[in-house]
C-alpha cells in the first residue's frame, strides 16, 4: 500500500536533510511546531503546547472556578485543578501503566513546559478576582497547585472512576 502512494518507511529516523528552507510555524496534534532556518546546520525545531490547547486548559480552569462559586466545594475545585495538572493512571498493563495528563500528552515539548508557567500565572490572577468569591485560605490552597511544577516532576494523582466522572462533568463543552 505504501508503494502505491509513493511512500516508504524511514528506517533511519535520525537522518538530517539539508536543503534551503524558510522558517515555519504551525499547529499539529496539539503542538505548536516552529522551524527556524539555521545556515550550514540542521534547522532548529521547537515544540510547545499549541495556543488553542492552552486556551482549552484555561477554559477548564474558568469553568471549575465558576462551578465552585455555585457549589462552594473547595475540595472538588482542588481535585479538578489537580486532575488538570497531574498524570493519571488510565489503565494498568503488563508493560506498565497507561498514563494521561499534560506531562504525558505533551512529552515531546522542547521548552521544558515553560508555557505552563503562563497558565499558573493565569490561575493566580483568576483566583483573586472577587467574582469567584474565594476566601484567602481557599486562594492559598489553589495557589499550591502548579501545572508547571507537576508536569516537570511528573506528579501522579489517583482518581477513581466516580471522581473522574464528577471532576470532568463540567468540561463537556470545553
Amino acid at each position: 500500500m505504501l508503494s502505491e502512494l509513493s511512500l516508504e518507511i524511514n528506517q533511519k529516523p535520525n537522518k538530517y536533510y539539508s536543503s534551503e528552507t524558510k522558517s515555519a510555524k504551525f499547529d499539529f496534534l496539539g503542538y505548536q511546531i516552529q522551524v527556524e532556518d539555521a545556515k550550514n546546520k540542521p534547522n532548529k525545531i521547537s515544540l510547545t503546547i499549541s495556543q488553542p490547547k492552552i486556551n482549552k486548559i484555561k477554559l477548564k480552569i474558568t469553568q471549575s472556578l465558576l462551578a465552585n462559586k455555585k457549589s462552594k466545594n473547595i475540595q472538588l475545585l482542588k481535585r479538578r485543578m489537580e486532575y488538570l495538572s497531574m498524570l493519571t493512571k488510565v489503565r494498568k498493563g503488563k508493560n506498565g501503566d497507561l498514563l494521561a495528563g499534560i506531562a504525558n500528552n505533551y512529552q515531546y515539548v522542547t521548552d521544558e513546559f515553560q508555557c505552563l508557567k503562563k497558565i499558573d500565572g493565569f490561575i493566580c490572577h483568576q483566583i483573586i478576582k472577587t467574582r469567584y468569591k474565594l476566601t484567602t485560605f481557599e486562594q492559598q490552597t489553589i495557589k499550591k497547585i502548579s501545572l508547571y511544577g507537576n508536569a516537570i516532576n511528573r506528579k501522579t494523582g489517583k482518581f477513581s472512576k466516580n471522581q473522574t466522572t464528577l471532576i470532568t462533568s463540567i468540561w463537556k463543552n470545553a
